[in-house]
């Protein structure tokens, strides 16, 4: 506090990166707070990839149906990779035309 004068305390801040799985090179980034949810990062983090996507993989977080639509509309032919969480619940086209998504709840 006495080099810096302040005394406001130091928040998080989230980095979401898009690696490209064969390179290891990042394709697309973007760094929030700690309060913006991580779902919401998938639409800006693809419009920053110029190529085709062939599959996203991530963790649990990104398991929303959101992010399934979201990823569907840039990249329909692309895998999702997702691991579904435990409280996780169809959607409700699930029985008509049901998603990548609602396949690995299933």
């Amino acid at each position: 506090m006495e080099k810096h004068g302040t005394k406001t305390r130091r928040s998080w801040r989230k980095l979401h990166i898009g690696m490209d799985a064969n390179t290891g090179q990042i394709v697309a980034m973007a760094l929030t707070t700690k309060d913006v949810d991580d779902g919401s990062q998938v639409g800006p983090l693809l419009i920053q990839v110029a190529t085709s996507v062939a599959s996203l993989t991530a963790d649990g977080i990104y398991g929303k149906e959101g992010v399934a639509a979201t990823f569907a509309e840039r990249h329909p032919e692309a895998l999702i990779i997702v691991p579904p969480r435990s409280t996780a619940v169809s959607s409700e086209t699930a029985l008509n035309a049901p998603t990548q998504r609602n396949c690995h709840l299933q």
